[in-house]
């Protein structure tokens, strides 16, 4: 009997597939009673699903410490006027968010406050602070050097004027 005839053999016994055959029969070195035992013992149904669970968790896990790199790279920023009155990763904001929606009536209360406070709440990635910050630094410098061409002195003259 070659090896298809076996697993076809063991299929229409065990009432699997070809391919559940094929592995039952690789499984026990083409034994066919010895694959036909180990299926109805069960543990090649356990092995199957030990595989299944870890593809499961090892994916869960994966997925799980992305969202929280994301969650720590990424940032909820709360501004008023322009200004940053409060920074947290988005992570923990989310977090926040959870919880303060279990309590309905005081949840939407502060929304509402904030809003009409003039607060604005944004969610910035973390090229984009990068370049916010850079655009900062950028702005500083070129204000220092405005500063030190116009120093006046204290008789109001230009101070490059005593340096000509």
């Amino acid at each position: 009997m070659d090896r298809f005839e076996m697993a076809e053999t063991l299929r229409r016994k065990a009432g699997i597939s070809y391919g559940e055959a094929k592995q039952a029969l690789e499984a026990s070195g083409w034994d066919v009673p010895r694959a036909m035992k180990a299926l109805q013992s069960g543990s090649m149904e356990r092995g199957r699903n030990a595989d299944v669970q870890k593809g499961w968790h090892s994916r869960a896990s994966a997925r799980t410490g992305e969202t929280t790199r994301r969650g720590s790279r990424n940032h909820l920023m709360v501004t008023r006027d322009g200004k940053r009155i409060l920074e947290m990763p988005a992570a923990l904001a989310a977090l926040l968010l959870l919880l303060l929606m279990l309590l309905r009536g005081p949840f939407l209360l502060v929304v509402l406050i904030g809003l009409l406070a003039g607060y604005r709440c944004k969610f910035i990635s973390e090229a984009e602070d990068r370049a916010f910050r850079e655009d900062v630094t950028a702005a500083a410098e070129t204000a220092e050097e405005i500063i030190q061409r116009h120093a006046v002195n204290s008789l109001g003259e230009d101070a490059g004027a005593w340096q000509r």
